[in-house]
């Protein structure tokens, strides 16, 4: 499923999904299973719900007037996150999480980044 111009929301539905924003402020949803997530340019927000997903939030917007971020959630499930931008925010992470889930966050694709900065 794929976004058009302009900002969107985008539901996944039963099954494996395959999620892509466009360069709007998005809003992508996973469902219940294995789902793949790419926010695409703009300030998105990404939802995985539960499942192992994939998150890549894609570049945050450069409007001043934007936060220039990306908020991501995994929910329950093993999660990979591919962060793209120093200002995403994850919202799954917890120490608890990270235990018994496995979630993953891939920082291959910023600058200026390091483990400190997970709060």
């Amino acid at each position: 499923m794929n976004g058009g111009n302009g900002d969107d929301t985008i539901n996944g539905g039963v099954g494996n999904d395959n999620v892509t924003g466009s360069d709007g402020n998005d809003i992508a949803n996973g469902n219940d299973d294995n789902d793949i997530l790419n926010g695409g340019n703009g300030d998105d927000t990404i939802n995985g719900g539960a499942g192992n997903d994939t998150i890549t939030a894609g570049a945050a917007s450069t409007v001043p007037a934007d936060d220039n971020l990306n908020a991501l959630n995994g929910g329950a499930g093993a999660d990979i996150y591919n962060v793209t931008n120093s200002s995403d925010t994850i919202t799954d992470l917890t120490v608890s999480t990270l235990a018994a889930e496995r979630d993953t966050v891939n920082f291959s694709g910023t600058t200026g980044y390091s483990p400190s900065v997970i709060t």
